[in-house]
């Protein structure tokens, strides 16, 4: 496949990518790591796409999602799927402003997780089970 999807299991900034890239009918594979790990490690968040036909490794799902509008989008063969992705995806100051919150409630949901597994005398089963750890 052209693309490659590193991200992390349940976590709303992988889960927007991946359905765009299902929406838009692009060829990709997925890959699963744990979004601490690789900050620690490698330095990188999840998600982020990786494009082998032009060596691009593209971080932050706002960006991985502009990059397809602008990249994959127009290749697209069928015009009427061409036109629907293009016209979802167009950026403008209300899609902005809808992705700000989204992105801030991503951070929320994060924390909140990040607080029961940090949390040495709280139960983490729920909510490690709610970020996939179980899967």
């Amino acid at each position: 496949p052209q693309y490659a999807l590193i991200a992390m299991p349940i976590n709303h900034f992988g889960e927007r990518v991946r359905w765009v890239l299902d929406l838009i009918g692009a060829d990709y594979e997925e890959f699963t790591v744990g979004g601490l790990i690789s900050a620690f490690l490698r330095g990188r968040s999840v998600p982020h796409l990786i494009d082998r036909k032009s060596c691009s490794m593209i971080g932050n799902s706002d960006e991985c999602i502009a990059y397809l509008s602008a990249v994959y989008v127009p290749t697209i063969q069928d015009s009427q799927l061409r036109e629907k992705a293009a016209s979802f995806l167009a950026s403008n100051e209300q899609t902005r402003i809808w992705n700000q919150k989204l992105n801030q409630l991503g951070h929320l949901v994060q924390g909140w997780c990040y607080f029961y597994i940090l949390a040495g005398d709280m139960d983490t089963e729920g909510c490690l089970t709610a970020w996939g750890a179980f899967e």
